[in-house]
């Protein structure tokens, strides 16, 4: 039906081949991206050592916030969100950081939401 060379694009070996080069240039890309974003935060953290400091504290909020259910945290979360966002636009003018307080209005309101059904829970028993 098809000529010999075109024979060999419908079969599966070609798909095959595809796959396996579509991984390879996955992997090489990732590797190449991975190591540029390793010395992009090398490069940042000696810049700023304080981009440190913030990351740890915003970890370790989230992860009080997962682990712990901890309203407390879900509040610190946001305030700290509120408060890098203001410093971001005294100092550059723009406005970063609104991610992380969506996050931590989120984590506010399911914070507070679980507490309540947990409280229903209790009564109810």
């Amino acid at each position: 039906m098809y000529p010999v060379f075109f024979s060999f694009f419908c079969g599966p070996a070609f798909w095959l081949l595809m796959v396996v080069v579509f991984v390879a240039v996955e992997l090489a890309t990732m590797a190449m991206v991975s190591i540029w974003f390793v010395a992009g935060a090398v490069v940042a953290l000696l810049v700023s050592p304080t981009m440190l400091l913030d990351v740890i504290v915003i970890l370790v909020l989230g992860l009080l916030i997962q682990l712990k259910q901890s309203r407390v945290c879900a509040v610190l979360l946001l305030a700290y969100s509120l408060f890098n966002t203001v410093v971001s636009i005294v100092t550059t003018g723009s406005v970063g950081g609104w991610l992380l307080i969506i996050a931590g209005a989120y984590a506010v309101k399911s914070t507070f939401a679980l507490e309540k059904e947990y409280q229903a829970f209790r009564a109810g028993q």
